[in-house]
């Protein structure tokens, strides 16, 4: 049996905090939900899900997408407006038949109104009828396959070591951005840059550069950032979300790429250079450029010394990459405030006592699990088991059964064995 948290390294109190509300208090309980990947994001393990319905539209971009679900819409409309119009029309002429000659039937349709419109006005008849029956035909084939509402697919890990997903198919709530993270993004000013490089990459004028690494302080917005851009320009990408350390990759494991446009997320970079994991991912990318049809790629790191890391270990990707910088929004102004507007209007909690200028501090509210990780009230044992996961993330290892999560617990804290860890 293995030990099951949702927990990462924190940088305050006692070096640990929860990244779930949910794992959180169930730690405190003594009780442990959902799984633990390579560096401490949450991996869903499931079946493998049903593949998305082969589309019929080349779809890229997120207006694209809107712009379907609103054919779809009007098929709906035109749908429901027909079926009444029919069940209307013979309603009122059985009962004004009945009414009038004491018979029931439906009267002739040559007598209807809309039939007499359209023998007197046939030009004006056609000049509506057939956009009608046009935009109707487009949105009856975006309710059939599908593509207006695409059906969910939950990145899996495959047997070579790799997890894609479809971008547009990607849900916020598979990354490490708090608890039910709200769809509403509050854009900013480098999110733009983010966007114009994407575009750029796809349509081949991006003399040379190959994507964009954002570099901030903690929850500042980065991987947000990095996901809302992809979302919004590279829908019709394939996904690959780079694994941590202790993931182990066949010699092929790249070749199922070939010719496809995959977009290579490497969250946190900092990580990466920690794990000594650099030579490892500048050869991959080099070989996706030499098959994928293009290659983008998108990263994340911190700022300052993580940063010097970085760029120490990634040069030679670095150069290739167009540099964005993020910065924390200053509290008071105008960007700050209307951050929190926008957040107020799309019902998210917020944390304003928390509020540093990085929406994860509004959002997350840190500092009250922080405060309670320094209550003495706080169970000592699962404080323990916190602790002892922490340190086994920072000794690169993955792999967390009860027993050695047990142990660790009891050296690092000095519980008794006959206690709980």
């Amino acid at each position: 049996m293995k030990v099951r948290a949702l927990c990462v390294d924190g940088e305050r109190a006692t070096g640990v905090h929860c990244e779930r509300d949910t794992a959180f208090h169930s730690a405190s309980q003594g009780r442990f939900s959902g799984s633990i990947s390579p560096g401490g994001r949450r991996r869903r393990i499931s079946a493998p899900a049903r593949p998305l319905p082969p589309p019929l539209l080349n779809l890229p971009h997120h207006r694209s997408r809107t712009l379907v679900f609103i054919l779809d819409r009007f098929y709906h409309i035109v749908r429901w407006f027909v079926v009444a119009i029919l069940i209307g029309a013979i309603a009122y002429g059985a009962i004004g038949a009945f009414l009038v000659t004491g018979q029931s039937g439906v009267a002739n349709p040559l007598t209807w109104p809309s039939i007499q419109f359209v023998i007197a006005y046939p030009e004006w008849s056609l000049g509506i009828g057939v956009p009608l029956l046009l935009l109707t035909g487009l949105g009856l084939i975006a309710h059939l396959t599908g593509l207006a509402h695409p059906q969910r697919v939950v990145p899996v890990p495959t047997t070579d070591g790799l997890t894609t997903i479809p971008v547009r198919s990607l849900r916020l709530g598979d990354f490490k951005l708090g608890p039910n993270p709200n769809p509403a993004y509050f854009k900013r000013a480098v999110f733009t840059q983010a966007r114009e490089m994407i575009r750029a990459v796809i349509g081949g004028t991006a003399s040379g550069r190959i994507g964009f690494v954002v570099f901030g302080a903690p929850m500042v917005g980065k991987t947000r950032l990095a996901l809302e851009a992809l979302r919004r320009e590279a829908g019709d990408f394939q996904l690959l979300i780079w694994p941590r350390a202790g993931a182990t990759l066949s010699p092929n494991a790249l070749a199922r790429f070939q010719g496809q446009r995959v977009a290579l997320l490497l969250d946190d970079l900092q990580e990466f250079t920690r794990q000594n994991e650099a030579g490892c991912i500048l050869d991959a990318v080099t070989k996706l450029r030499g098959i994928c049809k293009p290659l983008l790629v998108v990263a994340t790191s911190r700022a300052d010394s993580d940063q010097d890391a970085v760029t120490r270990d990634f040069g030679g990707l670095i150069e290739l990459l167009t540099r964005l910088e993020m910065q924390p929004m200053v509290r008071g102004s105008g960007e700050a405030d209307g951050f929190l507007e926008t957040m107020r209007e799309a019902g998210a909690e917020l944390h304003t006592s928390s509020f540093d200028g990085t929406p994860g501090s509004a959002l997350l509210d840190l500092d009250r699990r922080t405060d309670q990780l320094r209550d003495p009230s706080f169970p000592r044992a699962a404080l323990a088991t916190l602790k002892a996961m922490a340190l086994l993330r920072r000794a690169q290892t993955y792999d967390y059964p009860e027993e050695r999560v047990r142990r660790v617990a009891v050296g690092v804290s000095g519980l008794g064995e006959g206690r709980s860890a």
